[in-house]
């Protein structure tokens, strides 16, 4: 793996930051990290830019600023684990919420898609086992960060499906 490059968004999170050092690390293969925060003044981007080749600053909601980001780098791999995460205020802003984590994601589905360089692509998701319950029937999601999460995953699976990417959910 030494040589290659992984891209890692959400790289100041509890995830992120853990992944950054591990992909850095010999065990990890000694990759070439790029670590994407949205806030270049996040009271993590120090940290993160310590661990990391580079910090890059992007706004993973704005399709564009998705696909300069990956013309600019180039990933082998990359590691999408931005998003919002918290049950309690989805109830109040469940459009953030969708946009945050599904929106994010077609938005880096696509930008991966059109690099057209065999960029592998995961994305940590979740999923409640009774929040699809198959046959047919519809989602049963328990709130909208769930609804969220839930179409976080329908969507990397259904760009597998429809376009043949390279891209795998972690749940």
């Amino acid at each position: 793996m030494r040589g290659r490059t992984i891209l890692i968004t959400g790289a100041a999170g509890f995830s992120g930051l853990h992944a950054c050092a591990y992909f850095a690390s010999p065990a990890g293969g000694g990759m070439k990290v790029i670590g994407v925060v949205r806030d270049a003044g996040h009271a993590r981007a120090v940290e993160v830019e310590r661990t990391c080749a580079s910090l890059d600053v992007c706004e993973l909601t704005d399709g564009e600023a998705v696909r300069r980001l990956l013309v600019k780098h180039r990933p082998d791999y990359l590691l999408h684990l931005a998003g919002l995460n918290a049950v309690g205020p989805s109830w109040n802003a469940p459009a953030l919420f969708l946009e945050s984590n599904l929106m994010s994601t077609v938005h880096v589905l696509e930008a991966v898609r059109r690099l057209a360089n065999g960029c592998r692509t995961l994305v940590a998701g979740s999923l409640l086992r009774n929040e699809w319950p198959g046959g047919g029937a519809a989602p049963d999601p328990r709130h909208p960060y769930g609804l969220s999460k839930t179409m976080q995953v329908s969507a990397v699976r259904c760009w597998h499906q429809l376009y043949g990417s390279d891209a795998l959910v972690a749940e």
